[in-house]
């Protein structure tokens, strides 16, 4: 499954609001956690945009990790949201990586 492009943005501000709720309430545990998922989202976004011809199970891959890591940020599980969204993150970049090295066809 694919998530359109305009679906990041919404997300993006969805986890930022929930951001903005935890630090009130927690302090800012969850930063890190933040940071790295709003960074997955760029590289995924970026990926998408482009519209590269990409291997469609890594890129459901990172898809899954990003959601991964937005499911354990609501669930104050910040260690496991950062980890999973680093993973999204390293796979968008390999992918777009490997497309920029890649000879045209």
């Amino acid at each position: 499954m694919r998530v359109p492009v305009w679906l990041w943005p919404i997300l993006a501000a969805v986890v930022l609001v929930t951001a903005t709720v935890i630090l009130i309430v927690n302090g800012d545990a969850g930063q890190p956690a933040v940071s790295a998922i709003l960074q997955a989202q760029r590289d995924l976004a970026t990926l998408q945009e482009v519209h590269l011809d990409v291997d469609p199970a890594a890129l459901r891959a990172a898809e899954a990790d990003l959601f991964a890591a937005h499911a354990a940020f609501n669930e104050q599980r910040y260690e496991v949201a950062r980890d999973a969204a680093v993973r999204a993150s390293q796979a968008a970049q390999e992918l777009l990586a490997e497309r920029r090295v890649a000879p045209p066809r």
